[in-house]
């Protein structure tokens, strides 16, 4: 059987594999925090998260987000993960992971920890 962190963390990497930004928004709270530790980006708030999803999807109009592994504990995740994708015409693979924190079963934080220095990319 499945769990609540489970089905937020799976439910999530479907969304930004399908490039739905208002689902990918509708796993947040309003007043929520979205990190991207390596590049230092942050955005408050989900107009802010839908914002830089766009940005993403115009940069990685193919990205797929793959769960490798996941623990909670509490309302803290730790989620390791794999995107790929396309960027510049060219196909890529990264690893990664995200510090969440949860409030009443949405995600208020997510710190994501990933670079592209250490990419797998790919010739087509």
């Amino acid at each position: 059987m499945q769990t609540d962190v489970e089905r937020i963390a799976e439910g999530l990497a479907a969304a930004w594999s399908s490039a739905d930004v208002e689902k990918i928004a509708s796993f947040f709270t309003d007043d929520c925090m979205f990190e991207d530790v390596c590049v230092g980006d942050v955005c408050h708030g989900k107009e802010a998260l839908k914002d830089r999803a766009r940005t993403i999807f115009a940069s990685i109009p193919d990205l797929k987000l793959e769960i490798k592994s996941l623990f909670a504990n509490g309302d803290w995740v730790g989620c390791e993960w794999i995107e790929t994708g396309t960027q510049n015409s060219k196909r890529f693979s990264v690893r990664g992971a995200s510090i969440v924190e949860l409030r009443e079963g949405k995600i208020n934080r997510e710190s994501i920890y990933c670079h592209f220095d250490g990419a797998t990319w790919f010739d087509d």
